[in-house]
């Protein structure tokens, strides 16, 4: 008869079980971290980059935009201030900025997706006074947009130093742009 002492003893099916389980648990986190890594891979992969300007020749002005990142970056939304007072369109930015008005050219940027390389010019003005008084003026003007990524990151830049993810883009309310 054989004595049992309270302590059991590994048999090799045990130890070749339990080897099968560290090895399958093992396998596991390495591809859900293989996965991660390859999800933040295709993020980086479209990640957009909006920028912006203005241009001056001393003839006309002329308000740039553009996407230098590498997906295309979709616009949320707009908010431009004159003297920290929000406009809601061109025609409100030349009132609050004492501009005088002739025919100028806009483009619609609020909603528009913009692809990488792909300039934009959202302000032309072509006659030389109105060029010359929007150029002096600019100084007091601020532009902030919010943008996303097609994974649905999103940023909002003021196009100088500022970009800051954001979990969602604002809605700025009756501050937001509409052009």
């Amino acid at each position: 008869m054989v004595k049992e002492t309270g302590r059991r003893r590994w048999s090799p099916e045990m130890i070749t079980a339990t080897a099968a389980v560290i090895i399958g648990v093992s396998a596991l986190f390495v591809s859900l971290y293989e996965t991660h890594l390859v999800r933040e891979h295709q993020k980086a992969s479209v990640w957009p980059h909006l920028e912006g300007g203005y241009s001056w020749d001393g003839e006309s002005f002329r308000v740039i935009t553009g996407n230098s990142g590498l997906g295309p970056a979709r616009i949320e939304g707009i908010r431009i201030r004159v003297e920290g007072e929000a406009v809601r369109d061109w025609q409100e930015f030349f009132r609050q900025a004492g501009i005088a008005t002739q025919p100028y050219t806009t483009s619609q940027l609020s909603g528009r997706v913009l692809l990488p390389g792909d300039p934009m010019e959202v302000l032309v003005l072509r006659d030389p006074a109105m060029a010359a008084a929007t150029h002096e003026r600019w100084e007091v003007v601020s532009v902030e947009a919010c943008y996303c990524s097609i994974f649905d990151e999103c940023w909002v830049t003021d196009f100088q130093s500022l970009r800051e993810e954001v979990r969602r883009c604002p809605t700025w309310g009756e501050t937001a742009f509409r052009n």
